[in-house]
């Protein structure tokens, strides 16, 4: 099996750059969970172009640390930098990344975001939903043993629950996918920093956030009704 291994902010995903069929992806998925022990999430890439490539993750779901990833691993591949055009499973329009080299297989990358909505503490993007539950009050047990049926009540392919601490922008991301049935404690959450940003833009006002992951920092900026986010991406 061919693939890749990328680590934007801690969040280990798998590509797989090689075809295989729908039928086979799961199986796929398992072996990449035991043959890399940090792997938080698989997705499959296909090159389209010079400067677009698609991605279907492993539930269908949308991830953008791993839609970073993919713009990164075309951008190496190029030998250059510059826009990627993403088309990602789980979102309506295919994403543009701004892609720039930082040094050997070290990449930062830039992305556009269509904007979430808000359901009390619930934040809804394109093909995930995360809920902001805070750190003091909620232990990662309690989390770990309501999260499915929540994502049940939810009814979409893949929802998180967010372990946020207000006073240091800090969070604990626990994201269930339903169509792989993988349960991880994310070290990197891409859409789980966009949640948390949204959430302290509309209930704080707070236009940039510098969202606390543990494995690293994710930058989330809106700007005149448009949402950015900000990474890098090691390969």
């Amino acid at each position: 099996m061919n693939y890749i291994v990328a680590n934007p902010s801690g969040n280990i995903t798998v590509l797989v750059t090689q075809n295989v069929p729908a039928a086979e992806r799961l199986d796929v998925v398992r072996d990449m969970f035991e043959k890399e022990p940090t792997c938080e999430q698989v997705g499959f890439v296909k090159v389209l172009g010079e400067d677009r490539i698609s991605l279907e993750m492993m539930g269908g779901e949308f991830c953008g640390n791993a839609t970073m990833s993919t713009a990164a691993y075309l951008a190496d591949i190029n030998g250059g930098e510059g826009k990627i055009v993403v088309e990602a499973s789980g979102a309506d329009e295919p994403v543009e990344v701004q892609i720039v080299r930082k040094g050997v297989k070290e990449y930062t990358g830039t992305l556009e975001m269509p904007m979430p909505t808000i359901d009390g503490n619930v934040v809804k993007l394109d093909g995930i939903s995360h809920m902001i539950v805070p750190a003091s009050e909620t232990s990662r047990e309690e989390m770990e043993a309501v999260i499915k049926g929540i994502a049940d009540e939810q009814d979409v392919l893949a929802f998180g629950m967010i372990r946020y601490d207000e006073d240091d922008c800090s969070i604990e991301p626990l994201v269930y996918v339903k169509g792989s049935d993988t349960l991880v404690w994310e070290n990197g959450c891409a859409s789980g920093s966009i949640a948390t940003a949204y959430y302290r833009y509309v209930k704080q006002g707070i236009a940039e956030s510098a969202v606390k992951n543990p494995g690293g920092v994710l930058n989330v900026k809106f700007d005149g009704g448009r949402l950015f986010i900000t990474g890098t991406v090691i390969l």
